[in-house]
C-alpha cells in the first residue's frame, strides 16, 4: 500500500502543478527507478568497466547487462560448443548464468556490467543477447558507439557531469532494449515442447526468485501434473532438481569468489529455509558450504568479473576514441550515384509446373494478371513428353496439348524452360509423405523410340512457333535419383532398351549416355539451343556428386550448363529424430555456399560451366505453413541479391499453389503450398520479393547484406530486407505444431533493423519524391490479412478478391529537400519486413 499511497501523492502534486500526462508518467517512472535502487547522484555505481588482460573464465548470476567490447584488438568468446571472435569495435552480450570461457585475447578489451532495474515476475520477462559479429545490424554501430563513449567518459574522469553520463547510459539501455531484448512468452496456444524451452530460459535467468511449480503451472496455463510430466520427458529431470542445480551453480560461484556469508548467499541463490539448504549443499556436492568454500579457496576457477590485478588506466585510448567519435558521428551508408555496375534483370525463372497443370483454365486465369510485376526471363515446365501430353497413335502424334502449354508460357511472355527427363508431378507433405504424384507415362521403355519423340518435338515446335524462337529456348536433361523412383515405386521408369541393352539412366554412366544421345540428337536439328543439366540435388547425394562431376568432364560430350537443384535442408536433423521431416538448414548462407562448392570443385577438376540454378526454395514441402510466412519474402531477397552474378540462371520453386493442390486441400485457399501465389492468386509475400527484384534498376550503386540501391535513368531504388532465419524452437520442436497462430515463434526475433543512406550526388534544390511500399507481418502479408478475416481457408470468390486486394504493400509518398551532403534517406523495418523505395524529383 505505501508504494501505492506515494504513486497517487506524487500524481495528485504533478495535476496540480499543471504538467500533463506524459510528464506525470516520466515522473513516476523516475520515482519507481529509486524505489528499486538507482542511485542518481552517482551515474557510476551503476555503470562499472573494467579491462581484460588474460584468458578467463566468466559466470555470473544476476540481472546486469554484460558485455564485452573489443575496441582495439580481439579476443575468443567460447560458450559451450560454440565459438565466436570478437575484432576491432565489435562487441557480446553475456547471458546470465551461462559459463564463457574467453581466449586468445590481443589489444583492448573491456568488460562492461550495466544495472538494470526490472519489474517482478511478470507475464513477459526481457532476456538480453546479440554480438556484432554473428547476426550483424544496423543498430549495432550505436551500440558500440555508445560503449566507446562511456570509456571516454571514464577516462575523463570527474570532469564529466553526472547528468550527461546518465544520458548516454540510459541512452545505450534504449538500445539494447530497442534491439537486443529477447522475451521470454508463456502463450496459452504454444505447443507443450515449446513452453518447455521457454520455461528452461525463464528458469535460467530466474532461478533466484519464488519459483514452485504451482505458479509456474499457472504462468503457461496448463495443470502442475502435466507441466511436471512433460519438463521430465523434455529436460530428463524434475523441474524442482533444475531449479535446485540452477541455484547451486550460483553458490558454489559465491562461496569461491566472494567473502558474502552463506546465509546471505543462499538467500540470494533463492533458498529460503537455511537447514533445508545445507542440507541439500551436502547431498550434491559431498561437503558443508563452509568445507566447499576452504577447499575451493585454495584454487579459484570461476570469475564473474575479470581479474583486477593491476588498476585499470584508461588514459592511453582517450585520444584514439576522441578522434573516432570525431570521424564516426552515427551508422550512415554513404552512397555516391557516380560508381555503378551492372544489375542483371534476365536472370530469374519462375518454375510453373508439371504441363498438365497449363492445360487447366483456372491455373492460366490466376496466374495471367500478376505476369506483370514480378518479372521473369524463363517459364519452367516439365512433362512434356508425357503420352498423357504428347500423345501418340499408330506411329502419329497429336500436339494440341503441347502447343497449349507452350501457347500459355509465351502468353505470360516468358520463354519456356522445358525439362526434357522423365520427371512426374509429386506433392510432397509432412514426414516425406507423398500426398499425389502423376508420373511420366511413355509408349514403352525403348530408347530409340523416346530419342525419336525428343526429335519430332522439336521439329514440331520450329514449324509452330519458329526456328529464331525456338533456338532461344532452353532444354534441360534430368537424372532421377534412384532414392526418389523408389519412394514412388517406379525403378523400372529408369531402365531402357538400347540395342538389346538395358540403359539405367539412373547410374552415373547410363546418365551421360543418355545425355550424349539426347544433346547429338537436338543439335542436329538445332544446333544454337542450349542443352544442359542434370538438376543434382546438391547436399543430398554428397559424393556422387563429385563423382558425376568428374566423369562428366572425361566424357566426348559436355552440356552447356550445369543445372542445380538447392533445397537447404537438415540432413544431419533427419537422421537424428524418429520422425524424419523435411527439416531446413541452420544454415542461413546455405544457398550461397552451395554455389561456391560446386564452382569450386568445377574449377578443380578444370571444367567450368555456366550455372542454372533450375530449382530453390526453403523447403520441398507443399504442406509447410512457412511457405506462406513474411520469411519467404526476405528470406528471397537474402539469397537472389548476392547469388544473382554469380551464377548465370536462378529459377525459384514454384509459381502457383495450384501446382500443389490436391484432394486434402481442395477447398482451401492457405495451406502451406510451394507458390509465391495462392491457387486462387492471392499474392504471398514471396511474390511481393520477386515484384521488388522486378522493380530495380539497371545498374547497382551499393551492395550489402540487407540493402540494395540501384539506378534508371532518372530514378533511384533502394530495396532493404530484415531477415530472421529459424530458430532453437524448430529446431527442437516437431515441425507439424507450427500454424498460422503461432509461426512467429519459429524465428528469431532480433529487434528492428534501422538504415540511414545519404545519396551524396543529389544536391538539388528541388524536391525529392520517395514513394515507398512496405511488405511484412503488419504490411499486407496474407497470413495476418486472413486472420483478420476469418478463421477458416476456405473461401467465396468474391472474398478471395476482396483478399487480393488487402495483400498489398503498404504506399506513402513524400517529398524531401537534400542537404549540403546529399539526400538522406532513414527508415526501420521489423523482422522479415522488405520495403522499396523508388526517389526522382
Amino acid at each position: 500500500m505505501l508504494e501505492w499511497d506515494y504513486t497517487v501523492l506524487i500524481s495528485l502534486t504533478l495535476i496540480l502543478a499543471g504538467q500533463d500526462v506524459a510528464d506525470i508518467m516520466k515522473w513516476l517512472d523516475i520515482y519507481r527507478l529509486v524505489e528499486n535502487g538507482m542511485n542518481f547522484l552517482d551515474a557510476w555505481s551503476h555503470i562499472d568497466i573494467n579491462t581484460i588482460r588474460k584468458n578467463e573464465t566468466l559466470q555470473f548470476f544476476d540481472n546486469k547487462i554484460r558485455i564485452i567490447y573489443s575496441l582495439l584488438g580481439s579476443v575468443n568468446i567460447q560458450r559451450n560448443d560454440e565459438s565466436t571472435t570478437l575484432g576491432n569495435d565489435d562487441f557480446f552480450i553475456l547471458s546470465n548464468a551461462t559459463r564463457y570461457e574467453l581466449s586468445q585475447m590481443k589489444g583492448k578489451v573491456y568488460y562492461f556490467a550495466l544495472d538494470y532495474f526490472r519489474g517482478n515476475m511478470s507475464e513477459v520477462e526481457y532476456i538480453f543477447q546479440g554480438d556484432s559479429v554473428n547476426k550483424v545490424k544496423g543498430s549495432d554501430f550505436e551500440v558500440s558507439q555508445s560503449l566507446k563513449q562511456l570509456l571516454l567518459f571514464k577516462a575523463t574522469g570527474s570532469t564529466l557531469s553526472n547528468s550527461r553520463l546518465y544520458e548516454e547510459y540510459f541512452s545505450l539501455i534504449s538500445i539494447l532494449e530497442s534491439y537486443y531484448s529477447a522475451e521470454i512468452k508463456f502463450k496459452n496456444k504454444k505447443n507443450g515442447r515449446i513452453k518447455i524451452e521457454d520455461l528452461k530460459i525463464y528458469i535460467d535467468n530466474y532461478f533466484d526468485r519464488d519459483l514452485t511449480l504451482t505458479n509456474l503451472a499457472q504462468k503457461m496455463f496448463v495443470s502442475e501434473q502435466y507441466l511436471s510430466k512433460l519438463f521430465k520427458e523434455e529436460v530428463g529431470i524434475g523441474i524442482s532438481e533444475y531449479i535446485i542445480r540452477k541455484r547451486l551453480e550460483k553458490v558454489r560461484s559465491f562461496l569461491t569468489e566472494t567473502e558474502l556469508s552463506i546465509t546471505d548467499i543462499a538467500f540470494s541463490a533463492g533458498f529460503s529455509n537455511i537447514n533445508s539448504f545445507n542440507r541439500l549443499f551436502k547431498k550434491y556436492q559431498g561437503l558443508t558450504p563452509s568445507d566447499y568454500r576452504s577447499e575451493t579457496k585454495k584454487n579459484v576457477v570461476i570469475s564473474s568479473k575479470p581479474n583486477q590485478q593491476v588498476e585499470d588506466d584508461f588514459s592511453d585510448v582517450k585520444e584514439f576514441i576522441e578522434n573516432d567519435l570525431k570521424e564516426s558521428k552515427s551508422s550512415i551508408i554513404q552512397i555516391s550515384t557516380a560508381n555503378a555496375s551492372p544489375y542483371h534483370h534476365d536472370k530469374l525463372m519462375i518454375n510453373l509446373g508439371a504441363a498438365e497443370d497449363l492445360l487447366h483454365r483456372s491455373y492460366i486465369k490466376t496466374v495471367k494478371p500478376i505476369s506483370q510485376y514480378a518479372e521473369f526471363r524463363y517459364g519452367r515446365v516439365w512433362g512434356l513428353i508425357s503420352q498423357s501430353i504428347l500423345t501418340e497413335h499408330d506411329g502419329f502424334f497429336d500436339f494440341a496439348k503441347v502447343d497449349e502449354v507452350l501457347q500459355a508460357i509465351l502468353d505470360l511472355g516468358l520463354k519456356p524452360f522445358i525439362e526434357l527427363g522423365i520427371k512426374g508431378k509429386v506433392i510432397h507433405g509432412a514426414n516425406r509423405k507423398i500426398i499425389k504424384q502423376s508420373l511420366l507415362s511413355l509408349p514403352n521403355q525403348s530408347m530409340e523410340n523416346l530419342l525419336n519423340r525428343y526429335s519430332i518435338l522439336v521439329e514440331h515446335c520450329i514449324e509452330k512457333f519458329g526456328y529464331d524462337e525456338v533456338t532461344n529456348w532452353i532444354f534441360e536433361v534430368w537424372k532421377p535419383n534412384k532414392m526418389v523412383l523408389g519412394a514412388v515405386d517406379q525403378l523400372s521408369l529408369g531402365q531402357f532398351d538400347y540395342k538389346g541393352k538395358t540403359i539405367d539412366i539412373t547410374s552415373n554412366e547410363g546418365y551421360l549416355s543418355f545425355f550424349t544421345f539426347i544433346y547429338q540428337r537436338i543439335k542436329g536439328i538445332l544446333p544454337g539451343v542450349k542443352i544442359g543439366g542434370c538438376g543434382l540435388s546438391v547436399g543430398i547425394e554428397g559424393r556422387e556428386t563429385d563423382d558425376l562431376l568428374a566423369s562428366w568432364a572425361k566424357n566426348g560430350v559436355g552440356p552447356d550448363f550445369l543445372s542445380l537443384y538447392v533445397f537447404p535442408m537438415d540432413i544431419v536433423k533427419e537422421r537424428t529424430l524418429h520422425n524424419s521431416d523435411f527439416y531446413i538448414s541452420p544454415d542461413s548462407d546455405y544457398l550461397i555456399r552451395t554455389v561456391k562448392n560446386v564452382k569450386d570443385y568445377l574449377k578443380q577438376i578444370d571444367w567450368e560451366r555456366p550455372i542454372f540454378i533450375t530449382e530453390f526454395n526453403v523447403t520441398i514441402s507443399g504442406r509447410d505453413i512457412i511457405n506462406d510466412t513474411s520469411f519467404k519474402g526476405a528470406y528471397i531477397l537474402k539469397n537472389t541479391l548476392p547469388i544473382i552474378d554469380q551464377v548465370d540462371l536462378l529459377g525459384y520453386w514454384q509459381l502457383s499453389d495450384f501446382s500443389s493442390t490436391a484432394i486434402d486441400v481442395a477447398n482451401d485457399e492457405i495451406f502451406g503450398g510451394s507458390g509465391i501465389i495462392t491457387k486462387s492468386g492471392i499474392p504471398k509475400p514471396a511474390f511481393y520479393a520477386f515484384d521488388f527484384l522486378s522493380s530495380l534498376g539497371s545498374e547497382v550503386l551499393y551492395l550489402s547484406d540487407g540493402l540494395i540501391v540501384t539506378r534508371d535513368k532518372q530514378k533511384i531504388q533502394v530495396l532493404a530486407y530484415h531477415y530472421c532465419h529459424l530458430n532453437s524452437q524448430y529446431y527442437y520442436v516437431d515441425e507439424k505444431v507450427f500454424d498460422k497462430n503461432n509461426i512467429g515463434d519459429m524465428f528469431e526475433q532480433d529487434g528492428i533493423s534501422k538504415f540511414e543512406i545519404i545519396l551524396t550526388e543529389l544536391t538539388s534544390d528541388k524536391p525529392y519524391q520517395m514513394r515507398k511500399r512496405k511488405m511484412g507481418v503488419g504490411n499486407g502479408a496474407i497470413l495476418g490479412e486472413a486472420n483478420l478475416f476469418s478463421s477458416t481457408s476456405n473461401y467465396r470468390s468474391d472474398e478471395v478478391d476482396y483478399l487480393i486486394h488487402r495483400c498489398l504493400p503498404t504506399l506513402s509518398r513524400d517529398s524531401f529537400k537534400a542537404g549540403p551532403e546529399g539526400l538522406r534517406v532513414r527508415f526501420e523495418l521489423q523482422p522479415h519486413d522488405m520495403i522499396f523505395i523508388e526517389i526522382s524529383q
